[in-house]
């Protein structure tokens, strides 16, 4: 058997290292969306070295304003260590601690930007929230409907106005970030609610105007 020279060593061992990391999408990472993590929020629970940093980083994508809702993240090892969690949850925001556990197998960039914006919720009073709902119109409650449609971006979004800000605002952030998204799904572009929806996210500082421009186009 031929010999690896050290150049080929190398690469093996770069590759080997490579396999043993959750990295989700590394290559894809905007220049725009990462800049500087949020090393001011708490964390703590199941957490290795590189998820906290992961959290981190993932958080400090999100507007200055958001990032000051949350008070402390925990990643939790299994449901049963975070009361409140549901079957299928795989994240949630307590109130009015504003408490966020995650669980850790599910531990992804989408849960911290969502379960985020949970936690921003109430900085904004009732009355801001009326105008989401104007906005939304009668659409919640209505899972049988195939999705995207009507403003509202997947079948979880149209369980309530609580969910669908927090799913825009999650799939913002992802399609920022080269991830799967409901954006280029969508048939009924005539419906105004759309950019609507996304000039409120942009008005209440829960998306950059960088973000704002990069998802305009697809709703156009």
């Amino acid at each position: 058997m031929e010999k690896l020279g050290a150049s080929n060593k190398l690469l093996i061992l770069i590759f080997i290292l490579g396999c043993g990391v959750n990295h989700e999408n590394p290559q894809s990472k905007s220049k725009f969306l990462y800049r500087e993590p949020a090393n001011n929020v708490k964390i703590s629970g199941a957490i290795k070295k590189y998820s906290e940093y992961f959290i981190r980083e993932t958080l400090g994508a999100m507007t200055k304003e958001t990032q000051e809702a949350v008070g402390q993240i925990i990643v939790c090892p299994s449901r049963d260590d975070c009361k409140d969690f549901t079957e299928k949850e795989v994240g949630h925001c307590h109130y009015p601690e504003i408490k966020i556990c995650i669980l850790e197998r599910k531990l992804s960039r989408g849960a911290v930007w969502h379960e985020a914006e949970h936690a921003a919720y109430h900085k904004l009073g009732e009355e801001t929230w009326a105008e989401w709902k104007k906005i939304a119109g009668d659409v919640y409650g209505k899972v049988s409907k195939k999705y995207p449609r009507e403003g509202v971006l997947d079948d979880y979004a149209a369980k309530d106005h609580f969910e669908d800000v927090a799913m825009w605002v999650e799939y913002c952030y992802s399609y920022c970030d080269g991830l799967w998204t409901p954006f280029p799904k969508i048939k009924d572009k005539d419906d105004p609610r759309y950019i609507q929806k996304l000039s409120f996210l942009l008005q209440k500082k829960k998306i950059s105007r960088e973000i704002y421009d990069k998802i305009l186009p697809l709703l156009k």
